[in-house]
């Protein structure tokens, strides 16, 4: 809880960064202030939206494919970031929030991300 990460746009190279806030079966992610909060919008496009893209997040040294929703929702856990909420992201075998089920959208970015796809 709390660790912030790098987390690179895989279309754009865009990078901004972003906490992990929470989250069982996928994560919750915040930026961690205003300035990475619009890096993040701008990736998806200058504003908050329900889709979702191919991300590489950088852990410990390496480089994790993921894939990001880019609609903040839920729990605030960094209230000055002008976010409004947390983002889900997803890795290989996430599963949703909807029945706890698998996201074919994200599974299919996270190839991509992956170089797989």
């Amino acid at each position: 809880m709390g660790t912030a990460y790098t987390i690179t746009d895989y279309n754009t190279g865009s990078t901004f960064i972003m906490a992990f806030t929470g989250g069982e079966s996928h994560a919750e992610m915040e930026c961690t202030d205003a300035f990475n909060a619009s890096l993040y919008k701008a990736a998806f496009g200058g504003e908050y939206n329900y889709s979702k893209r191919p991300v590489v997040v950088s852990i410990s040294g390496r480089q994790i494919a993921a894939s990001l929703s880019g609609w903040p929702h839920g729990s605030d856990q960094y209230t000055a970031n002008e976010m409004g909420g947390h983002a889900c992201l997803f890795f290989d075998g996430s599963l949703s929030h909807v029945g706890n089920l698998p996201d074919a959208e994200h599974q299919e970015l996270v190839y991509k991300a992956a170089g797989r796809g």
